[in-house]
């Protein structure tokens, strides 16, 4: 019974080696070659080596993480300007919606994708953030619950669905159809 979980654990290794090793290589290539549009199908080609839900299981488990943790990053001695908070808040919670929706494009190419489903991953984003700050409140960690934290939550994710969906989506669904050409051509 131990060794086929073993294989399994050394056969999802080597997968992830491989992927990460494939990231780096094309990062190196891009930075060879130059060119933007090629930087583009690089980025398309490290987005289809993850499977759907990776990127947002892993921005999530990031946001609890640092947000639960009393000092995650150790920065505690750094004197940042007020509000510097905020920023971060509203950096992290950009990035998630950015990362739901992106997952939920890619889920759904070729077809377009749905407002309300869109509207429903950042209402989530945006309970996430809710969710960890009454955790904080209710943590005895020495974080606490801020209203604003929230509010800058709501607004990183608020323009992470404005951007997706009015820009990103349809430049996204240009750089699949760009890879699916260029298959189709050398195939």
């Amino acid at each position: 019974m131990l060794k086929p979980l073993l294989l399994d654990v050394i056969i999802d290794e080597v997968v992830e080696y491989k992927v990460a090793i494939f990231a780096i290589s094309s990062l190196v290539d891009c930075c060879m070659r130059g060119g933007q549009r090629y930087i583009i199908l690089v980025m398309k080609k490290m987005i289809d080596a993850l499977p759907v839900g990776i990127l947002s299981f892993i921005v999530t488990a990031l946001i609890v993480y640092l947000s639960l943790d009393a000092n995650p990053l150790d920065v505690g001695h750094f004197k940042f300007f007020e509000g510097f908070d905020k920023i971060v808040h509203f950096v992290m919670y950009w990035g998630c919606g950015l990362v739901y929706l992106l997952d939920y494009a890619k889920f759904k190419y070729p077809h377009h994708c749905r407002l309300n489903v869109e509207l429903a991953l950042t209402a989530m984003a945006m309970l996430l953030g809710l969710l960890m700050e009454i955790m904080q409140l209710l943590l005895a960690n020495g974080r606490s619950f801020d209203v604003l934290d929230w509010v800058a939550d709501v607004a990183g994710a608020v323009v992470a669905f404005g951007l997706m969906h009015w820009l990103g989506l349809h430049w996204l669904r240009h750089i699949f159809n760009e890879v699916k050409k260029q298959r189709h051509l050398k195939g």
